[in-house]
């Protein structure tokens, strides 16, 4: 956990608040932790014996929390915390629009009994036109389990090939399959998976997001919902309605203007070189679109970080010249937290 906080800067966890409470009767008490907090820092050197009934060792949780009348303290490492999460948000500059069912909290005993490995949600393209093209980026999966490498499948005009309006029959991969992405996750959690090239959907049309998960016994989270278009794999091989029971995957879709008959650049594959801090193997000279600010590179193909884009996702297009040549497609790369400077040195 100290690790996370040191990468992402807070952690936000649920355990039992008592310190305000006049009476306590274990009798009648529950199991839950139904408070949130944020834990922003630690410390190795406070005594046990300075903890409330005593710890069994030193050391302690700075917790940030949301009373007012007790803003911040320090909790005991010996504290059972749960529902741990970490967060890393990608910047508004990195997708357009979010496909989605799972607009509630899941259930996870019932994700535990469902046990669904490969899932797929089918979803209607909205946000075309005559003059951008929408494709889909990126695959959100929600999942339960470490160690878990999903497979993401992106099949598109599914409606050439099936009746999509009789839906306890449609195959989600019944289309054409338009792209893939694969990554394994150390940890649980909602997971973004980027795919290796864009699916372009086209207005009105159906598509789907088919996603394989496997691993040391994970299982994707699931919600209840309504009106959802949302498949399972079966037992037996057969894809079938999975009625109130959606997987939580969501599309990431981007908008790009629809070609007017200029060559669009090369995506950029840009890397990081920590030593002169910069980003490098762009093309001398070209300018770029970074986070839509544009930017020229040196002579020699390079651009240096700055510093708000420390700790961020950012997205690099390369510029058309308007005459012969169009925008490219954009290229994300997560640039790194900054790292602290040594203590003791000057």
């Amino acid at each position: 956990m100290k690790e996370a906080i040191a990468q992402y800067g807070a952690v936000t966890f649920s355990y039992n608040w008592i310190h305000e409470v006049p009476y306590d009767n274990p009798s009648r008490g529950g199991f839950g932790n139904p408070h949130a907090c944020t834990i922003i820092g630690w410390d190795d050197t406070i005594p046990a014996s300075l903890f409330s009934g005593g710890a069994s060792q030193d050391g302690g949780w700075l917790v940030k929390n949301s009373y007012s009348s007790l803003p911040y303290f320090y909790l005991s490492y010996d504290n059972n915390s749960s529902y741990v999460f970490a967060f890393d948000y990608a910047t508004k500059e990195e997708y357009d629009f979010n496909y989605f069912y799972d607009s509630s909290v899941d259930d996870f005993g019932m994700a535990a009994s469902l046990n669904y490995t490969c899932a797929a949600n089918v979803f209607q393209g909205l946000k075309g036109s005559d003059s951008q093209t929408e494709y889909v980026k990126a695959v959100q999966v929600g999942f339960y389990g470490s160690g878990a490498t999903c497979d993401v499948k992106v099949y598109t005009n599914l409606q050439d090939q099936q009746d999509m309006s009789d839906l306890a029959n449609v195959d989600p991969t019944l289309g054409t399959l338009a792209a893939s992405g694969t990554a394994t996750f150390d940890r649980p959690g909602y997971h973004t998976v980027p795919l290796e090239q864009l699916a372009e959907v086209a207005p009105g049309s159906y598509f789907s997001i088919v996603v394989q998960i496997s691993g040391s016994s994970p299982y994707l989270r699931v919600i209840r919902a309504a009106d959802c278009k949302s498949y399972v794999l079966s037992q037996y091989g057969a894809w079938q309605k999975s009625g109130l029971n959606v997987p939580r995957l969501k599309a990431y879709t981007v908008l790009e203007n629809t070609s007017t008959g200029l060559t669009p650049e090369e995506t950029p594959h840009a890397s990081i070189d920590d030593t002169p801090e910069a980003l490098t193997g762009l093309m001398p000279e070209a300018t770029y679109l970074v986070n839509s600010a544009a930017l020229t590179a040196d002579g020699n193909g390079s651009l240096a970080l700055q510093s708000e884009w420390f700790g961020s996702t950012v997205s690099i297009v390369k510029q058309g010249d308007g005459t012969a040549t169009g925008n490219s497609v954009a290229q994300t790369l997560k640039i790194p937290n900054h790292p602290a400077a040594p203590a003791g040195v000057e």
